[in-house]
């Protein structure tokens, strides 16, 4: 036994934002140097256990001592960011639009795919909504984006005809924040629904003229603002905290995902937006 086992591990380590390091593989680049490939997950805040965002890849560089021992990291552990050779960049894609993501490779259904209920285009994705919502255990009418950062801003225009049809901060039936537009005998309003367990709040609605507006979801670190926008005119509906849509109260490790729906009718997505920034 390595006598300074664990090799590489983030855990107990505060004020780490990188916890659960783990299923390495140890990889040469080509000039040989030798690194751990490895899964592990960003938590909300230094003295925030919570983690919104799925499992990511983290390269570690390590080595061996003369004595063959193996060692990795700083002091054993993985940081946010090291100096490696190569000759490469890394390219960061801040800003997704159905235009440059491909509905069959960045984009995830849940359970089974019934293609007869999605037209999707560079344009714009239109969604025909069934009688299955978010809540079921089921395969509603749904597309989504996993987050990938903690700093968002997400907007899309939605039309619906009937029904009901938005956007969703996604973790599973249970937990999930949805900001939509529904048609009622009244007219359309947008609606701003919080799914927390068994809790299921309708947080905040408001009338809107004709069947068309802008929704937006600003997210940081703890919490995803919602927002409708008809004209110049933007209404702030209410917020949820990032912490109830985590891998610790929901379960799981696939992380929240970004989500259009469509319940009860048909839902029109145009000019859809999601961009990511640094920091808090």
């Amino acid at each position: 036994t390595a006598p300074n086992n664990p090799i590489l591990t983030n855990r107990n380590k505060a004020p780490y934002i990188i916890q659960g390091i783990g299923h390495g593989d140890l990889v040469f680049d080509k000039h040989g140097n030798l690194h751990i490939l490895s899964l592990g997950f960003r938590q909300t805040g230094i003295w925030m256990p919570y983690h919104n965002l799925g499992r990511e890849v983290f390269l570690t560089p390590a080595h061996f001592d003369e004595n063959g021992l193996l060692y990795a990291g700083n002091d054993g552990t993985t940081d946010e960011s090291y100096e490696i050779n190569g000759d490469f960049e890394q390219e960061k894609l801040p800003v997704y639009t159905f235009k440059n993501t491909d509905p069959d490779i960045d984009w995830c259904y849940l359970r089974k795919y019934h293609p007869d209920n999605y037209e999707l285009s560079s344009e714009r994705y239109v969604l025909k909504g069934t009688d299955i919502t978010l809540d079921d255990v089921d395969s509603p009418t749904f597309i989504a984006l996993r987050q990938r950062d903690f700093v968002m801003e997400l907007s899309a225009d939605v039309k619906v005809d009937r029904g009901e049809g938005g956007i969703t901060m996604y973790m599973c039936e249970n937990e999930h924040y949805d900001i939509a537009l529904r048609k009622t005998d009244n007219g359309t309003e947008a609606v701003l629904k919080l799914n927390i367990g068994g809790i299921k709040h309708e947080q905040n609605k408001t009338a809107i003229n004709g069947d068309t507006a802008t929704l937006i979801v600003r997210a940081d670190n703890y919490n995803y603002n919602f927002f409708v926008r008809c004209g110049d005119r933007e209404q702030y509906l209410g917020s949820g905290q990032t912490k109830y849509l985590t891998s610790e109260v929901s379960g799981g490790f696939t992380g929240t995902m970004t989500g259009l729906y469509a319940v009860g009718g048909t839902a029109e997505f145009s000019s859809f937006v999601c961009k990511y920034s640094d920091g808090e």
